[in-house]
């Protein structure tokens, strides 16, 4: 269900534990990696992605060291991503296992988000709120260390998904333009 006037829009969904690994992967995109800790990742990469095949190759072991550059590359490119977003998953289904069955109401106004599930409201003003982002599933809005997800699954029609991404943008635009500059 979903309801739309000019100053207001509302939608109800089922949300998704995957919009919560995307909104966790995003936010912690923000935290600032340890100098220690990129540098000894950057060292592992480099030793293991170019340094051991080229010495390899200097070995006249150019099957092996092909070999092993392919398997770094897809390591960097598949399995550390999925490693990630296979934790998140399993601790969300941990933490909030029936979190997919929690009917969810998102409402935009002139003021703010609220958002609101049969166990908790919270709103807030548009002040606040970051950014929002779309992807082919959810649409995110993000403010101070977190977001919320509305499930395009609950529009109705896709003019309202439009309206209200419409609305939410321009409401986060003219609020922003009206902040001091920091």
């Amino acid at each position: 269900m979903n309801s739309t006037d000019f100053n207001h829009h509302k939608v109800e969904f089922y949300p998704s534990i995957d919009d919560l690994v995307y909104i966790s992967l995003r936010v912690s995109e923000t935290v600032p990696n340890k100098p220690l800790s990129l540098w000894a990742y950057w060292a592992f990469l480099f030793i293991n992605g170019i340094a051991f095949p080229v010495f390899l190759l200097a070995n006249e072991y150019p099957a092996a060291a092909i070999a092993v550059f392919t398997l770094n590359l897809a390591a960097v490119i598949f399995l550390i991503p999925r490693a990630n977003t296979d934790h998140f998953k399993s601790f969300f289904n941990s933490v909030i296992p029936d979190h997919e069955k929690d009917l969810v109401t998102i409402e935009l106004s002139i003021d703010g988000v609220r958002y609101s599930t049969q166990s908790f409201t919270s709103f807030i003003k548009w002040d606040r709120i970051k950014k929002i982002e779309e992807t082919p599933e959810s649409i995110f809005i993000f403010f101070e260390g977190n977001a919320w997800a509305v499930r395009k699954s609950g529009f109705t029609y896709k003019e309202q998904e439009m309206e209200f991404m419409r609305f939410g943008r321009s409401q986060l635009a003219f609020t922003q333009k009206e902040l001091p500059a920091q």
